[in-house]
């Protein structure tokens, strides 16, 4: 197992992590009067995002582990932690594969994307539909090219990440971790639905945001609009 996978799982978890967290808290008063299904999806999301980064987290760092326990000088293990550097070496190797490189690479220029998106907006950024005080429409950066950069980001961290590690050849899939850990497929599968709900809400808070800034900018958001046609990828959608 190459070491040349620890910083590409290492980039693509914290894409994730950071992707994942929300950079800022509306006010009360600022938060834009939710559907039924928002107020289910915001209160769903806050509760088991925390959950899904942490089984992420586990993951990966149970891969490094390994890959770091067949590559240690056995001399300088220390004792208490022998059993286990043993049993993380029992693990089946997964080697770097153009899929796994192709979701790293994926995973992270997503993230990249959605962090450049949390700059652009800055405190009008947040995972809560709202109109904060003094809040202006963002036309520049990526929201020069589409509407919904962000969106396109998350998504982008997702596929990666579901790509590298559920493709046949993962680590994930070959290893036997799920089988090791309790639970193991049901929490894998778990945290994928979870991925699954949160791209679907995705595309139906689109619409509703674009309604919200066209109610609260009027001709400013047309003409935006009409100069950017796209939501998530220029010419496509």
């Amino acid at each position: 197992m190459s070491l040349v996978k620890l910083p590409l799982i290492a980039i693509s978890t914290l894409t994730y992590h950071v992707s994942s967290t929300p950079p800022h808290q509306p006010a009360n008063t600022e938060i834009v009067r939710q559907t039924p299904y928002e107020r289910l999806l915001s209160f769903t999301t806050r509760y088991t995002t925390r959950v899904f980064k942490t089984i992420y987290w586990f993951g990966a760092a149970t891969e490094m582990a390994s890959i770091l326990a067949r590559n240690i000088d056995p001399g300088l293990i220390p004792g208490a932690l022998e059993g286990t550097v043993k049993a993380l070496t029992t693990l089946k190797d997964a080697p770097i594969t153009p899929t796994f490189l192709f979701g790293s690479v994926l995973a992270t220029l997503g993230g990249l994307l959605r962090w450049q998106c949390f700059r652009t907006l800055g405190r009008h950024f947040t995972f809560i539909l709202s109109l904060r005080k003094d809040h202006h429409l963002v036309t520049s950066g990526p929201y020069a090219y589409v509407r919904h950069p962000s969106y396109t980001g998350l998504t982008m961290v997702v596929l990666g990440i579901l790509i590298m590690h559920g493709s046949k050849d993962s680590f994930l899939r070959s290893s036997g971790i799920l089988l090791t850990v309790p639970g193991g497929r049901l929490l894998a599968l778990g945290w994928m639905v979870g991925m699954i709900v949160v791209n679907v809400g995705m595309f139906r808070r689109m619409r509703r945001e674009d309604r919200m800034l066209k109610d609260a900018f009027g001709e400013e958001w047309e003409r935006w609009a009409k100069r950017v046609r796209y939501r998530l990828i220029p010419g496509v959608y």
